[in-house]
């Protein structure tokens, strides 16, 4: 097992990717036509800060250079919903100073998952659900579950919220979101709202630079992998 010890990261990219293409029909009118579900990317320059972190990295990168070796990350510098925020219990050490929380074991970096304390979490209320939004039921009621552009996820497929989400007297509510779901999650799933993930893979070839201090610098860019 290979941890990655903590880095300092030079900014950070992360995209919503939509390859969608318009195409114009003889009568002016267009059709839009999907070539794959929408994915998110990322991008983050990494600077390790001795040369110990340094071969942590290069070992990650390397093994992450086999197109079959995923990891789970969070969206770079988020720290939850407003309402989990207040409700769980927030494990120690993060791994990464951007609290993208990443640690490899058997070819693959894994987020740690916090947990609910006193209850509050929510769950997928019914199975089969497809689009842009989720009945949920199991939170705290009339409560705002989710405030307009946070994050969460359900079965690796990370989602932002479009509308303010209030729960009823009975903990229930409906969620909206974008990108719309890949497949339907199982009735009673729980959604991650305090560090909710994605599954990703490098983008790029395994390669760093040593510059002339002697430290490694490395460019972290993958894309989500499903």
């Amino acid at each position: 097992m290979v941890e990655i010890a903590d880095i300092v990261a030079r900014g950070q990219q992360f995209r919503l990717v939509r390859e969608d293409r318009v195409l114009e029909n003889f009568n002016g009118g267009e059709q839009f036509v999907m070539n794959r579900p929408a994915y998110w990317s990322f991008t983050i320059p990494i600077l390790p800060r001795s040369n110990a972190e340094a071969k942590k990295w290069r070992a990650a990168i390397v093994e992450l250079s086999r197109p079959a070796n995923t990891f789970e990350a969070t969206p770079p510098g988020y720290r939850g919903t407003l309402y989990s925020r207040t409700r769980v219990s927030d494990p120690e050490p993060l791994q990464l100073s951007n609290s993208t929380n990443l640690l490899l074991s058997n070819g693959t970096l894994l987020e740690i998952n916090p947990g609910f304390v006193g209850g509050g979490e929510a769950f997928v209320d019914g199975g089969g659900q497809l689009g842009k939004s989720l009945d949920l039921n199991g939170a705290d009621a009339n409560e705002i579950l989710f405030r307009v552009g946070e994050y969460f996820s359900i079965d690796d497929e990370l989602k932002v919220v479009t509308a303010e989400c209030t729960t009823d007297g009975q903990g229930k509510a409906t969620v909206e979101f974008e990108p719309a779901l890949r497949s339907p999650p199982a009735n009673g799933a729980a959604l991650s709202m305090f560090r909710p993930n994605a599954k990703f893979r490098l983008a790029s070839d395994a390669a760093w630079s040593l510059q002339p201090n002697r430290l490694h610098s490395f460019n972290l860019e993958a894309v989500e992998s499903y």
